[in-house]
């Protein structure tokens, strides 16, 4: 067992080492919104869903499956991106600004596919399990996740971001609890 432990540190510092380069770019997470390119957003925090309904606001991006059976109602969702290239997503056509922060200094996070897009809507929670049925989730620190990402996507070339999407098996996303205080909106 111990000369298979030992096999196992050594394949790890490999794929550090072979990852270091990718590690070293900068890794941020972005929330993206805003349809008036004129107009900057004007809240200056993201807060979750549940926050939002408690708050009276509504979401537009909510659906039963987020309440009946994802549990995510309590986590805001983020983009990442490395060197400040974000993954193709359709949705982005349609935002024109984004608040940023450093992935290495989120204390609690996790990433995942997209799950709604294995979800319908009316699903019950027994549906859901069953939808959900090899989804890959991981949960960490940023710090923790940017250096499993760096090595999950390392050998992408020139587009390490939407590598993630592969490595997770779907549009990746990385949900953080409550919400993040916005320092500035981006135009994009």
């Amino acid at each position: 067992m111990r000369a298979h432990s030992r096999a196992l540190q050594k394949v790890k510092a490999v794929r550090r080492k072979t990852a270091a380069p990718l590690l070293a770019k900068r890794w941020t997470i972005r929330h993206c919104t805003g349809g008036d390119p004129n107009t900057p957003p004007g809240f200056q925090e993201i807060a979750s869903t549940y926050d939002n309904a408690a708050a009276g606001r509504a979401s537009e991006h909510t659906n039963v499956a987020d309440w009946r059976s994802l549990g995510t109602i309590k986590f805001t969702f983020y983009l990442v991106a490395v060197d400040g290239q974000v993954p193709p997503r359709n949705w982005l056509n349609n935002t024109h600004w984004y608040a940023v922060w450093d992935l290495d200094r989120i204390p609690e996070c996790w990433v995942s596919p997209d799950l709604l897009e294995r979800m319908n809507k009316p699903m019950d929670a027994d549906g859901a399990r069953t939808a959900m049925q090899g989804a890959k989730a991981f949960r960490g620190t940023g710090a923790q996740l940017e250096e499993l990402l760096a090595i999950s996507a390392f050998g992408a070339g020139d587009d390490p971001a939407s590598a993630l999407d592969t490595a997770i098996g779907g549009a990746f996303e990385l949900k953080v609890p409550d919400g993040l205080p916005v320092a500035e909106w981006h135009k994009k």
